[in-house]
């Protein structure tokens, strides 16, 4: 009797420990899933703000380079002359006359245009005129003249409303892209007054910006277009040259992406059940790998204005996750193992062996927090820090500039910047190859580091330009500063190349600016450096 009783008494310990030990099995896995979805659910919102911080610096380009061209009054005199005789030869493509100034104005702009083409990527120059916001050349299909773009086109419509420029994604009929439209106004040669003669478009494709964000972050990116949308605006023999097909399985198209791949990643997704429609990072298998999908909609210029309009496409982010699904498995395989030999090590020694093994699981929870912490540690480190010169990286630096630009507001401040760019640096890459290159560029974020004083903070702002950023400092400290960095740089003796000059950019925050007007003064002071022979420095007004 007393023996039953014992086995008893075993037997329902034994239940009750198997128990236990199956609900911390349970809420372990759970809990290992609930840290992979917030993992998830972070990497997916740090993938869509330093997406949209690279594709604002596109636009901020775009306009630039509309400037370049419409600062020119000979060219606008030109497109004056070409509207003024389309509109008294009946609108719309004119006439003999309007065609002749149209060439002309053709001949005149193509030396810009095909510099602008080779020197950033853009595909796209228009001009066009009032009231119907009528194409007038297209530089880059100026066979395609005299439609009207008022019912399609809103960033020239409120460019030729509110005469500013506009900036967003639009679909056209013949590309869809990032577009950039500048107001001209042609001055008068007497008064000098300005009279607005219609607007200036550039606009470029997504692949460029595409190539910048997966270098950037290390992970394939695209860009989906909705196909409705596209044959709604497009002309129908564009959308076949453009898009010959198109991917069924979510009624879409690919517009650009960085890396091969992308319609395999869309159709296994699509199998598994994940929703294009929604915001989301999810894991998707394919061909017995792993990898990460992050999936968020894009608004076109109108939806910006319009919140109830429907986004016009989706912007994919894609990257191999064999070994985070491969060790979140194993985790999950461990504490099943894990939870079956406590079991049976506790049915052997069950009155020893309970707090031995409490205390061992102490020391390894207490031992995994401590790894964890140190793991921690070192991502923060790496989050803010660029790989190849160990200083900031771009992320760092957009976080420091915007409390630094808030921090001399408040304590009435100044504030400088500096953005450099090293001198025919693309000639260092084709001759050399891009482990030199990246030697230059690690010997100069050390120059960099032992110049700049304790208060600054230098970092990789992209490529070869880097920024430095100057609190406390008014323009003739930063325009100091950048010349002796200048002169640092120009004395040393680079690996391989030997010498090397920079150009500088310097710019000090005004009253009631943002950050992107001050980066916009200082990238044009740059700009002015590289035209006025490099290896100088310039000053932002």
């Amino acid at each position: 009797m007393i023996t039953m009783k014992r086995s008893r008494v075993f037997i329902l310990v034994s239940v009750a420990i198997a128990l236990v030990d199956g609900i911390f099995v349970y809420s372990n896995n759970v809990m290992a899933s609930r840290t992979l979805d917030k993992t998830l659910e972070e990497e997916g919102t740090r993938l869509r703000s330093s997406f949209n911080l690279i594709l604002d610096r596109t636009y901020s380009n775009m306009l630039g380079m509309a400037t370049f061209i419409a600062n020119n009054q000979d060219v606008l005199r030109l497109f004056d002359n070409g509207v003024k005789a389309a509109i008294q030869e009946g609108g719309g493509a004119g006439g003999p006359r309007a065609a002749a100034f149209r060439q002309q104005l053709l001949d005149a702009v193509e030396p810009s245009w095909q510099q602008v083409q080779k020197n950033f990527d853009v595909r796209q120059l228009h001009f066009h005129f009032g009231p119907n916001i009528t194409s007038f050349l297209r530089v880059h299909r100026p066979d395609r003249f005299g439609d009207d773009l008022k019912d399609i086109r809103y960033t020239l419509v409120d460019t030729f409303n509110e005469h500013k420029s506009r900036v967003g994604f639009e679909t056209g009929r013949v590309y869809a892209g990032l577009r950039g439209v500048l107001p001209l106004r042609l001055a008068d040669n007497e008064s000098g007054e300005e009279e607005f003669v219609g607007t200036l478009e550039v606009g470029t494709s997504f692949a460029t910006t595409l190539e910048i964000v997966d270098r950037r972050l290390g992970r394939g990116v695209g860009v989906l277009l909705n196909r409705d949308h596209v044959e709604e605006t497009m002309w129908p023999d564009f959308i076949k040259k453009r898009f010959p097909t198109s991917l069924g399985a979510c009624n879409c198209v690919i517009e650009a992406q960085s890396r091969n791949g992308l319609e395999h990643i869309i159709s296994a997704a699509v199998n598994q059940g994940i929703d294009f429609s929604k915001d989301a990072t999810s894991i998707v298998e394919l061909d017995s790998k792993y990898y990460t999908l992050t999936l968020f909609g894009f608004r076109d210029y109108l939806g910006t204005r319009q919140p109830d309009r429907a986004n016009v496409g989706t912007v994919v982010f894609w990257s191999d996750a064999d070994d985070q699904i491969t060790a979140h498995h194993r985790g999950m395989l461990f504490n099943v193992i894990y939870g079956v030999a406590t079991f049976l090590f506790i049915e052997v020694i069950i009155f020893f062996g309970f707090r031995f093994a409490l205390s061992r699981l102490e020391q390894e929870v207490a031992g995994k927090t401590k790894e964890l912490s140190e793991k921690a540690a070192e991502l923060e480190e790496l989050s803010i820090t660029d790989r190849l010169t160990a200083l900031y990286n771009r992320l760092k630096l957009d976080e420091t500039f915007k409390y630094e630009i808030e921090r001399a507001k408040r304590y009435d401040t100044p504030l400088s910047v500096i953005i450099l760019d090293v001198d025919h640096f693309k000639s260092v890459n084709d001759t050399h190859g891009h482990q030199v290159g990246d030697m230059i560029l690690v010997e100069l974020a050390q120059i960099l580091r032992e110049n700049i004083r304790t208060s600054d903070f230098a970092g990789r702002w992209g490529g070869e330009e880097f920024l430095v950023i100057c609190p406390q400092t008014d323009l003739k400290g930063g325009q100091a500063l950048a010349e002796k960095l200048r002169i640092m740089i120009e004395k040393n003796t680079f690996s391989v190349v030997g010498q090397k000059t920079s150009s500088f950019g310097v710019a000090t925050l005004n009253p009631n600016e943002t950050e992107e007007e001050l980066m916009a003064r200082a990238d044009a002071a740059l700009y002015k450096a590289k035209n006025n022979g490099r290896n100088l420095v310039e000053t932002g007004t």
